[in-house]
């Protein structure tokens, strides 16, 4: 079997608002015999797509999406996710060569985005950056529920284990400026309200991740 590969990249930022600020690329690998004979399914990919996130329709009512050129960022990417205002652009190029299965499961992936989700590092994840097949877009596999909330406990947990190094670094940098003075004590100062800015950011990402 032949291996189509995709690259897309997604634009990261600031919970929870998406801006443009990062850029990365992400593979997309599915088995496939050859360049699809027809333009993919995008309404069947949609719905699948809803299913796994429910809570996408839920925040966003409609989900704009649109096949055309993305943005300068991302020209060479397969499709783009804007998390505030509720948007997936799709290159032109991957409804030309897509297969169904490959463009379900790139749509599962966007609405994770659109669910408030980063990539993940777990490579079990259905928000893993290499994409493959998704189970939810073939006829037999685990339910959308069952992946979501797996994507999101995933999540969840990556949170809870990053706030516990940050609060320690805090106290660190607290016990630390404590015994400081001068410029020293200047750079633990922002130090400290750098780690609580972003424990913070945290906290509220935590607390507004969907509940399946």
């Amino acid at each position: 079997m032949a291996t189509a590969s995709l690259k897309r990249r997604q634009l990261l930022g600031t919970w929870p608002s998406l801006v443009m600020a990062v850029a990365l690329c992400l593979s997309f690998v599915a088995a496939s015999a050859g360049p699809a004979a027809a333009a993919p399914d995008l309404a069947a990919a949609t719905r699948t797509a809803e299913r796994v996130w429910p809570s996408v329709p839920l925040r966003c009512h409609l989900v704009g999406i649109e096949v055309s050129l993305l943005s300068l960022l991302n020209l060479d990417a397969s499709a783009e996710a804007y998390y505030s205002s509720c948007r997936v652009r799709i290159a032109p190029e991957i409804m030309r060569s897509a297969s169904d299965l490959q463009l379900c499961s790139l749509m599962v992936h966007e609405y994770g985005h659109l669910a408030g989700l980063p990539d993940s590092t777990d490579p079990n994840s259905v928000m893993y950056p290499k994409v493959g097949p998704n189970p939810n877009c073939q006829s037999s596999g685990p339910s959308a529920a069952d992946t979501a909330e797996n994507a999101l406990q995933t999540r969840r947990e990556k949170i809870a284990d990053t706030l516990v190094r940050l609060r320690e670094r805090l106290r660190d940098a607290k016990r630390a400026r404590g015994h400081a003075h001068g410029a020293r004590r200047t750079r633990l100062t922002k130090k400290v309200k750098r780690l609580e800015r972003r424990i913070n950011g945290l906290k509220r990402e935590l607390k507004n991740l969907p509940t399946i």
